[in-house]
């Protein structure tokens, strides 16, 4: 026999178990990456939604932004969040805070006798967050929070 340099069988097989091998961690890299992408998109539509409403909020004159907002319990201490949903995200739910506080960011107590309608607020300042809440692809219940501070 000629003495003829070739690839058996044997080298061919390991090769290709290799290939397979490197492969299989791709696709799953891709998994990740596509699941990663996914919630980055989430983050992004929760944060949108979010800052457009405190841009909302912001743009309101100061004495008529509890005439909404401003928890109808009236507890200022632990006010209730009000629901503000968008028609265009239906699986994103929005929900507005608002505390009278005072300079040192403390939520102040705000008598049973308070009336918003008076225009004579309890502070100049208001404590504005925006909490919004979505389900992932997975089940998983996800939130986004912002707050902000703004002076009468």
């Amino acid at each position: 026999m000629r003495n003829e340099k070739g690839v058996s069988i044997i080298e061919v097989m390991i090769a290709m178990t290799i290939l397979v091998i490197a492969l299989l961690a791709m696709m799953s890299m891709f998994h990740v990456g596509i699941r990663q992408t996914s919630l980055s998109g989430n983050i992004t539509t929760a944060t949108q939604l979010a800052n457009d409403k405190m841009e909302e909020i912001r743009n309101l004159p100061y004495e008529s932004i509890d005439d909404s907002y401003y928890p109808p319990n009236k507890d200022n201490q632990n006010p209730d969040s009000v629901s503000d949903p968008d028609s265009n995200f239906p699986n994103y739910e929005r929900y507005v805070t608002i505390q009278y506080v005072d300079s040192d960011i403390s939520a102040i107590s705000v008598s049973s006798a308070f009336n918003p309608e008076s225009n004579v607020p309890p502070s100049n300042l208001l404590k504005v967050s925006v909490n919004v809440i979505w389900t992932t692809d997975t089940g998983a219940r996800r939130e986004h929070k912002e707050m902000t501070l703004i002076g009468g």
